[in-house]
């Protein structure tokens, strides 16, 4: 969260969303980035981050700065990752989340959307990395299968 604080800060916003818990993660490059599942090449993120940078709000501030606001959006992705993985949330299961929040900021982004929270697990288990739920018939089972 401090990362996205940081990217949300630095592209001018007075809040952080979906999309700078992404941006973060990208920039940061680590193994298990969602990078290489959105972005086909470096330039594109380059170019996609740029893009995401607006004028700084006149009422952004050291008060401001130090407690950015998080959108309705991503509190819900917080909330069903919480719901759905255990104590240690890490970022992936943050875009996992919000691979089947149509309202989240990130999930617009992705396309195609059929099938993308599956698309997601198996790009993560190419990496290496196993995902635990909290139950088998857990909440995010539930949601996907509407």
């Amino acid at each position: 969260m401090s990362e996205a604080r940081l990217v949300a800060i630095a592209l001018g916003y007075d809040y952080i969303s979906t999309i700078h818990l992404l941006l973060a993660d990208c920039k940061n490059e680590r193994p298990h980035s969602i990078k290489n599942f959105i972005f086909e090449t470096s330039d594109a993120f380059r170019q996609f981050y740029d893009s995401q940078r607006i004028e700084k709000p006149a009422l952004l501030n050291s008060v401001i700065i130090d407690s950015l606001p998080i959108t309705l959006e991503l509190e819900h992705t917080i909330d069903l990752a919480q719901k759905t993985y255990p104590k240690n949330i890490l970022p992936y299961h943050l875009f996992l989340a919000a691979s089947v929040l149509e309202e989240t900021l990130l999930y617009s982004l992705l396309e195609p959307k059929e099938g993308l929270h599956e698309r997601l697990l198996n790009y993560y288990s190419q990496k290496g990395i196993t995902i635990n739920r909290k139950t088998s018939g857990s909440f995010l089972q539930r949601l996907i299968s509407k």
